[in-house]
């Protein structure tokens, strides 16, 4: 190490083993040494060298959005709000307010005013931008003071954030208002700070704000000003809306940038001869548009066009939608409903007139040249199947937003497996074709049990269904509410209570008329005040094929059994319309133990990974595109990771379901690569599973048209491949499993192919890391790294033989005689190898740990190179080799005893304290072992899972450092009841946390 003086008693060290500066302070008068010292280091590691090891949170930082990143302005936020406790204070100024902003923020909002958290918001009135709803909200909190800038000769144009701790303030200045676009959208750049009290830059700005809060053009927040600033926000907004019969009426209707490919992929299917397709696409995303935009590109063009659907209503609005395209090419006529306009040339009817056999009589096999069928997942019905038997069109559309269906009919079979065009919720958010959302995960709380739907029980549902409906707010001029309930006589209820309350409401049941859907549709979207509705109170009769493009708020107060239904529910709201600009949804989350449906639906990946889903919870949805985000409150959220931690996705129906989702699709038995292509349930789900372990063993149960056989050794080593290598955690053993595939081979080639792989991938190893690790990869596949029972369960694969040579094991050679054995064996070592570069392909320091990921007790033993796999005895923590470990359970389970209930914790995301075992003082060996601890040579690795709920897996956090000066002494309580002393260590990680995961772990 070389090391130099600094000014003011500070000294910095340069360790040149880890490449790192560290800043160290020499304690003179009175001033405060941690706090001073940590401080420095972080403007050092922001402002001039980021090699400084430095607390995170208070280095100088860039905040802005980026969902490719999972970052945004509005986690940062929700970040700082967190840390604020009773004493603490936060002050806002921006220069606009909008309910879509606000909203982000108020469960945030919710917890600092019961922890005693005060707050002032300074915003002003410039272009009456700032919405009243939101002055509304604000005026909500007791512990939230509000002042408006309001002067006629300039605006507010500030846009900061102050968050004030005890003698810390931390500040988020830059561009972004109370906005969902600038929260999580916009491109938007704000600069972090941190200072102590006596920091110049937080003091000038802190005036500022104070000459500004207390200015004469400043007012506060009252109800006569806010009653005077809706009529002047009102008369404004009104001069800004264009009529819609004022928009050009005969302009040329373009097609969107999903319609663009759909149609282009279109051609091509009718050009390689198919006469059929399905397209795939969200609900909101302009499916009918697309049908006619297609029937307009089509050559020859059709003579006479077919649209079938299941509802008049949709038919009438699709027809006006075909006009607009194609214009006076066509003749428009419906048939149903008291219309027979057999003769146009474009005919909408729904399924339900048409499938009649004496009006299928009416037509000819031949007399329709191109058939558009509207949500084809339907068609498994024999209405459907009727009118599908008698035409025969030169060309057949299906178009569905949730093709996948339970039952035994297969859709992609009736389109001959041909998928045009797929465009799910994620691409259509990011891709602006429908309006974001705002989820909130809500706790279900005094919800009658079913059956008994007494009078109080649906009152107090019905005022918190009202109170949450209030509080989160909706985008429009009114709300425009569909509320989707669990069963009739709950929906009944609940529609007369919130009218009791106040609020126009009426339930849709299954046994409602379609006159009584039309009337209430209309109700809810009308302008006229007179009359309308507020909410239509229904139980899954408004899942699909209905269009109220107005729709601003989806509330649920149903448990989510289906995934297929939540997205489609949520669809009824995403529709873009002048009227919103987004759409919250209000899920009252109860104790289910299918909520991790909630999860699978948001994030749109049904690979049903436990991480993948947890990784949604904590991100708060940070990775979902655009302005859209997901939040929880406090029980929610733990009801949904509960659910999540303990479902079984392995167990054999829940992998057959999604099995024949991907079967149907594909036509044929699919590979391994084709789950993850098509995002379906991973294969490890498959290979986890307790007695299959491999695709070929499942496939041999629950394929009929699989007819493959292996004998036990063939299937032993499958099994081996797939349940110890196929996660890809490390590459190394995959690479040496692909040249045995080929023959004997020798350290020298095995050597070339890590190294050729690491190159690929942009990994540095070091010569002497890549002869560790291929020194281990062979104690893995000659099962020497294992136990005795992991040694009689599989077979050996390879041998060291003398001079370098790497030999097949006996049992190998003899199973690579199967050709079929041979192709399975390297489609589990490919499917592995692209899982390690995927998802492990960015190792930290010289180790193949990849930091974010989470590993249990043996992969660290695996992958840190140790001679056996010695995972039973890293009880907590193990100084065995120079890779020391240590494994935390953040959450203790509350039946544990007391003398193992360690206070491991996070002080900051980059310090880490942590609690030795019982009966280990500072004269202890635990105590000399880490007193003589060399970072030249020793690393410290941290693995921290949240409970012990989530299996045998930690996160793994990186290494860590720490002074032992630091290590002190405390006494904690034994298995006997009395005192023991335990060793304390204050751990600095060279690395601090991901947001999404110390929120995760801490929350």
């Amino acid at each position: 190490m070389t090391g130099s003086a600094m000014a003011d008693g500070f000294d910095q060290e340069y360790d040149s083993t880890q490449g790192v500066w560290r800043i160290s302070y020499r304690a003179s008068g009175n001033m405060a040494a941690p706090e001073e010292g940590e401080f420095l280091a972080s403007v050092s590691s922001g402002l001039v060298d980021d090699k400084i090891t430095a607390r995170g949170d208070y280095r100088p930082s860039l905040v802005y959005n980026d969902d490719k990143a999972g970052v945004s302005v509005l986690s940062r936020l929700v970040q700082e709000l967190d840390r604020l406790q009773d004493g603490d204070e936060f002050w806002f100024v921006v220069a606009f307010v909008k309910q879509s902003g606000l909203a982000l923020l108020i469960q945030e909002l919710d917890k600092l005013e019961r922890r005693g958290v005060t707050g002032r918001v300074l915003t002003g009135t410039y272009l009456t931008f700032s919405e009243p709803m939101a002055f509304h909200t604000l005026m909500r909190y007791p512990n939230i003071e509000t002042r408006i800038y309001n002067a006629d000769f300039s605006g507010l144009h500030a846009k900061s954030y102050f968050f004030r701790h005890e003698g810390i303030t931390d500040v988020l200045m830059g561009s972004s208002n109370l906005t969902q676009s600038a929260l999580k959208g916009n491109k938007e750049w704000n600069l972090a700070v941190s200072s102590l009290q006596n920091g110049s830059l937080v003091r000038d700005a802190s005036e500022a704000y104070e000459r500004l809060w207390s200015a004469p053009e400043t007012c506060a927040l009252t109800d006569e000003f806010l009653e005077s600033y809706t009529t002047e926000y009102e008369r404004n907004k009104s001069r800004q809306v264009v009529p819609i019969e004022a928009l050009a009426t005969d302009a040329t209707i373009e097609p969107n940038k999903m319609q663009e490919a759909a149609l282009s992929k279109l051609a091509e299917c009718r050009a390689a001869g198919e006469p059929r397709a399905l397209v795939i696409s969200a609900t909101g995303t302009g499916k009918t548009y697309l049908a006619a935009l297609d029937v307009r590109q089509t050559s020859p063009r059709p003579q006479r066009v077919l649209f079938v659907v299941h509802r008049e209503r949709i038919a009438a609005a699709a027809l006006k939608s075909f006009q607009k395209v194609l214009g006076d090419r066509y003749t428009y006529g419906l048939y149903g409903g008291g219309h027979a306009d057999t003769d146009a040339s474009c005919l909408f009817c729904t399924v339900q007139t048409l499938s009649r056999p004496e009006n299928l009589a009416q037509f000819s096999p031949d007399a329709f040249d191109y058939i558009i069928i509207d949500e084809v997942h339907r068609a498994g019905a024999s209405s459907y199947q009727r009118i599908v038997d008698h035409f025969t069109p030169s060309f057949l559309l299906g178009m569905s937003a949730t093709p996948e269906r339970n039952d035994e009919f297969d859709i992609y079979k009736m389109f001959n497996h041909v998928v045009a065009y797929e465009i799910r919720l994620q691409g259509a958010l990011e891709n602006h074709l429908v309006v974001p959302f705002h989820y909130f995960g809500v706790a279900e709380e005094d919800k009658p049990h079913s059956g008994t739907f007494e009078d109080a029980e649906i009152d107090r549902l019905a005022a918190r269904v009202i109170d949450q409906s209030e509080k989160y707010g909706y985008s429009g001029p009114r709300v425009k509410g569909l509320v989707f309930c669990s069963g009739q006589r709950e929906a009944l209820g609940l529609a007369d209570a919130m009218g009791r309350l106040g609020y126009r409401a009426v339930a849709l049941v299954g046994t409602s008329s379609d006159d009584a859907r039309e009337e209430a549709m209309c109700r809810l979207e009308q302008d006229d005040p007179e009359g309308a509705l507020d909410y239509i109170v229904t139980v899954d009769v408004f899942n699909e094929g209905v269009d109220i493009p107005t729709v601003n708020q989806v509330i649920m107060v149903r448990p989510t059994d289906s995934a297929i239904i939540f997205v489609q529910q949520l669809g009824r709201g995403l529709r873009i319309n002048p009227e919103k600009e987004y759409v919250n949804v209000i899920d009252f989350v109860g104790n289910y133990s299918n909520n991790y449906n909630i999860p699978v639906a948001l994030n749109g990946d049904r690979s049903y990974q436990k991480e993948t889903l947890r990784h949604l919870m904590a991100s708060d949805g940070s990775f979902i595109p655009g302005p859209t985000t997901i939040q929880f409150d406090e029980i929610s959220r733990e009801r949904v990771l509960s659910s999540i931690n303990k479902a079984n996705f392995s167990r054999i129906r829940f992998i057959g379901e999604a099995y024949h989702h991907l079967r149907q699709r594909l036509g044929r038995i699919p590979s391994l690569e084709d789950f993850r292509q098509f995002g379906e349930a991973s294969p490890e789900l498959i290979f986890q599973c307790k007695g299959l372990g491999c695709y070929h063993v499942f496939l041999s149960k629950y394929e009929d048209e699989y007819h493959v056989t292996f004998d036990d050794a063939q299937v032993s080593f499958l099994r081996f491949v797939s349940t110890q290598l196929a996660e890809g955690k490390r590459s190394v053993e995959l690479l040496l499993v692909r040249l045995l595939l080929e023959g004997d081979t020798t350290m020298e080639a095995f050597r070339q192919q890590v190294q050729a792989s690491d190159v690929l991938q942009g990994v540095h190893q070091s010569d002497a890391q890549v002869s560790h690790d291929l020194d281990s990869a062979l104690r893995v596949l000659d099962l020497s790294f294992f136990d005795k029972t992991m040694q009689r369960q599989f077979h050996s694969l390879c041998r060291l033989s003398e001079g370098g040579a790497i030999r097949r094991s006996g049992e190998l050679s003899h199973a690579l005689r199967d050709d079929e054995f041979v192709r399975q064996m390297r489609e589990v070592v490919e499917y592995g190898l692209r899982t390690n570069r995927l998802s492990y392909g960015r190792p930290s320091g010289s180790s193949r740990l990849c930091i974010g990921q989470r590993y249990s007790r043996g992969d660290a033993c695996r992958l840190l190179d140790w001679e056996k796999d010695e995972h039973g005895t890293v009880n907590g923590y193990s100084f065995k080799t120079d890779d020391w470990l240590v494994f935390v359970t953040y959450q203790k389970a509350g039946e544990i005893s007391d003398s193992i209930r360690y206070e491991d914790r996070f002080v900051s995301p980059s310090t880490f304290v942590w609690f030795s075992q019982h009966n280990r003082g500072l004269g202890s060996k635990d105590a000399r072992k880490l007193r003589t601890f060399d970072p030249s040579r020793q690393r410290i690795h941290l693995f921290v899972k949240k409970n012990d709920s989530e299996g045998p897996d930690h996160y793994y956090l990186g290494t860590m450092s720490f002074d032992p000066e630091d290590i002190t002494e405390e006494m904690a309580t034994d298995a006997k009841g009395g005192l023991a002393p335990i060793l304390r260590v204050p751990f600095t990680l060279d690395q601090e946390v991901a947001p999404e995961i110390y929120r995760y772990l801490t929350s």
